[in-house]
């Protein structure tokens, strides 16, 4: 019997989908949804790392598990990147008895995309159809079946986000999303479909001095339903809090203030 990369703790597995809010039969997109609900998602942890020349976070979902636990119960957490919350949730899916899933790398491709820029997907089975998560944007949407040539993408969509998947030539999949408040879509095709932790644990290293994400600080929250909150600073060095939908925003003197204005809106304090 071959043991997945994510096993984790049975308990702490159990404790962690319990204060997120999830159960095994409320299926894997839903775990991608309440994911960024719950969890930071950004660059704080990341930039934490870097600072104490240490690799970034996410190639340990036991302890990143435990310290997301930690953090939900203090209402203060630093944000985490798409490795840390992908590996999180492929651990949550095996636990709860899902096939296999993985954690694949995929590549940013649409016009505006550096050239390296690495980014997480989790896959997964699901009642039939296997499914692209993508728990940092809190997404999802099912892989096309039938035929390549001439199939149909398959596509997501709410007030909030839409995302879509296609199968393409040599079996790669591409997937395309957009937060309803970005100017257009990203895009990224598949890198390397099923790593394991010291994969990820060398890309997190990678990221260090390759990445699409700005060394700067960013945090994002979902809280309640279909609202998205982040805080961060922008190339002027302008600190920058905004809620959505409606759009408010606030451009704050300090990152401090922005952590002070940001858990005004979420209740949570960014670290």
């Amino acid at each position: 019997m071959t043991i997945s990369p994510w096993q984790i703790d049975h308990h702490l597995a159990d404790d962690l989908a319990a204060a997120l809010g999830w159960s095994a039969d409320d299926g894997a997109a839903r775990l991608a949804e309440r994911i960024p609900s719950k969890v930071l998602c950004g660059s704080t942890a990341k930039l934490a790392a870097v600072a104490a020349d240490e690799v970034p976070p996410g190639a340990d979902p036991d302890a990143l598990a435990r310290q997301i636990l930690t953090n939900l119960a203090r209402g203060t957490s630093p944000a985490w990147s798409c490795w840390v919350v992908a590996t999180v949730m492929a651990a949550l899916l095996d636990d709860a008895g899902y096939p296999s899933p993985q954690v694949a790398a995929v590549r940013r491709v649409d016009p505006a995309a550096p050239t390296v820029d690495f980014h997480s997907t989790v896959v997964v089975v699901d009642g039939g159809p296997t499914w692209l998560c993508d728990p940092y944007f809190g997404l999802a949407v099912p892989l096309p079946t039938g035929p390549i040539d001439g199939g149909e993408p398959t596509e997501s969509d709410d007030e909030l986000r839409w995302a879509r998947a296609t199968v393409e030539p040599g079996d790669r999949w591409l997937l395309e999303f957009q937060i309803k408040r970005w100017e257009s879509p990203l895009a990224y095709r598949v890198f390397a479909p099923s790593l394991d932790r010291l994969d990820v644990h060398s890309l997190c290293a990678i990221s260090v001095s390759h990445s699409g994400v700005p060394a700067r600080p960013y945090a994002r929250l979902h809280p309640g339903e279909r609202v998205v909150v982040d805080a961060h600073q922008d190339e002027s060095g302008a600190n920058v809090v905004t809620r959505w939908p409606p759009v408010s925003r606030e451009t704050c003197v300090t990152w401090d203030d922005a952590v002070d204005a940001f858990a005004a809106l979420t209740g949570v304090r960014v670290t």
